[in-house]
C-alpha cells in the first residue's frame, strides 16, 4: 500500500525511501530538542527536491523584500518613490538582521520597528502617526505576498495595536473674491493661466502645470486628460472648458506642436524644493493677502488649510452653490466611488457643460 501511494504521488521506492530518510532524522532531532527553523527548511527543501526536481525558492528579508519592489514597477513614479523609501528605512532598521529569513521576525520586532519610524527614523523630526502607519502598511504588504506565495506563515505587523487617529486638517476653499486676488498677484501670465486652470477644472497643481495642448480641445469645448493620481488605473477625465478659462486659452499664441506644455516655464518646476510650484504658489498668496488658513504640525512638517489644492475644493463649492447634482460634481471632478460610476458614466457632453457654465465668470482682467 505504501509503494502504491508513493507511485501515485510520483516518488517512487528508491525516491519513497530517500524522502522517508528525512523525515526519519527530521524526527530525531525534534526527540532530541535540536529541531530548528534552518534545518526544517532545509529537509523540506531536500524532499521538494527529491518529489518534483525543482529547488524551494529561498528568500531573506532583503532578497523578498527587493523582488515585492521589482514586481511593484509599473505604478506611478511617486508611488515607486514612497515604495522604495518605506523599504529602505526598513531594511536600514534591521542592517544585518536583514539577510535573516521571513520568519525571523516576530511581533515585538515590528512594535520596536514602529516606534523607530515614530522617532523619526533616525532623524531629527518625529514622524506623525500617519506616515508610519503608510510605511508600516508597506511592510505588511510585503509579508502578506509572501504569505500568499507560501514563503511564509506568518504576518508580524498583523498582530499590532493599531495607532491613534492623528489630528486631521480640513481642506478650505478660496472665494472668488479670492480667486481673484490670486490671478492678480500672478507674477506671470502663466501663473495666472495656471490658477485660472485650478480654480476651474479642478486639477491638482502638478497635472495643471503638465497639460499640453493636444489635452486642450477648444473645438469641442472640454479638456481631456489622465490625472497623474488615477494614472494606473487609466482614469480619463472630461472637464468642460468654463467661458473664464477659454478665454484665457484662447488668448494664448497658436502652439505649433500639439505636444507643447500649456504653461512650458512652469512644466519645468514641478518639483518639490524651495523653487517647486508649491512653494511658489504659498508667495502668490502671500502677496495677494491670502490666508493659508489654520495650521498643525503632523512629525516636524507644517500642513496649513489652504494651498493650490484648495482650488479643488473651490471648483466643488462653487458647483454646489449652482446646485449642481453631486453625481455631476464627481464626474466632473474625475472623484466617484464605482457605485456612482456605474449609474452615471452615461452623463453627456452637454449635461457637463450646463452645470460648469452655471458658475459665474471670474473677472481676472
Amino acid at each position: 500500500m505504501e509503494k502504491v501511494a508513493l507511485a501515485e504521488a510520483g516518488a517512487g521506492e528508491d525516491k519513497g525511501s530517500r524522502i522517508a530518510a528525512i523525515v526519519a532524522q527530521v524526527a530525531e532531532e525534534a526527540r532530541k530538542g535540536i529541531l530548528n527553523a534552518v534545518s526544517a527548511r532545509k529537509a523540506v527543501s531536500e524532499i521538494l527536491k527529491i518529489s518534483t526536481g525543482e529547488d524551494m525558492p529561498e528568500y531573506t528579508i532583503r532578497t523578498w523584500t527587493a523582488e515585492w519592489l521589482k514586481r511593484k514597477e509599473g505604478k506611478t513614479e511617486s508611488t515607486m518613490r514612497a515604495y522604495r523609501t518605506h523599504t529602505a528605512h526598513f531594511l536600514k532598521w534591521l542592517e544585518d538582521r536583514a539577510d535573516n529569513t521571513l520568519e525571523s521576525l516576530t511581533v515585538a520586532d515590528m512594535r520596536k520597528y514602529r516606534q523607530w519610524l515614530l522617532n523619526g527614523a533616525g532623524g531629527k523630526n518625529k514622524a506623525s502617526n500617519t506616515t508610519t502607519k503608510q510605511k508600516m502598511k508597506v511592510v505588511s504588504s510585503i509579508y502578506i505576498k509572501a504569505m500568499a506565495e507560501g514563503l511564509t506563515n506568518f504576518n508580524p505587523t498583523a498582530a499590532l495595536e493599531p495607532l491613534e487617529e492623528t489630528e486631521k486638517l480640513e481642506r478650505k476653499p478660496f472665494s472668488p473674491k479670492e480667486v481673484d486676488l490670486l490671478t492678480h498677484a500672478a507674477p506671470s501670465e502663466e501663473w495666472k493661466g495656471i490658477i485660472i486652470m485650478g480654480a476651474f477644472t479642478g486639477l491638482r497643481l502638478t497635472d495643471c502645470a503638465l497639460l499640453t495642448w493636444q489635452d486642450i480641445k477648444l473645438n469641442k469645448g472640454v479638456i481631456v486628460t489622465t490625472p497623474r493620481k488615477t494614472k494606473r488605473k487609466k482614469t480619463i477625465v472630461t472637464i468642460p472648458i468654463h467661458p473664464t478659462l477659454l478665454e484665457f486659452l484662447q488668448n494664448q499664441p497658436t502652439p505649433i506642436d500639439s505636444t507643447t506644455h500649456v504653461f512650458p516655464t512652469l512644466a519645468k518646476s514641478t518639483g518639490a524644493g524651495r523653487n517647486g510650484l508649491s512653494v511658489q504658489f504659498t508667495n502668490i498668496m502671500k502677496k495677494a493677502g491670502v490666508s493659508r488658513g489654520k495650521s498643525i504640525n503632523t512629525g516636524g512638517r507644517t500642513m496649513y488649510e489652504r494651498s493650490f489644492h484648495s482650488l479643488r475644493h473651490t471648483l466643488t463649492s462653487w458647483l454646489a452653490d449652482s446646485n449642481v447634482s453631486p453625481e455631476i460634481r464627481m464626474q466632473i471632478l474625475g472623484h466617484k466611488s464605482e457605485d456612482v460610476h456605474a449609474i452615471y458614466t452615461h452623463l453627456d457632453d452637454v449635461t457637463l457643460k450646463t452645470a460648469m457654465n452655471s458658475i459665474p465668470e471670474l473677472k481676472a482682467n
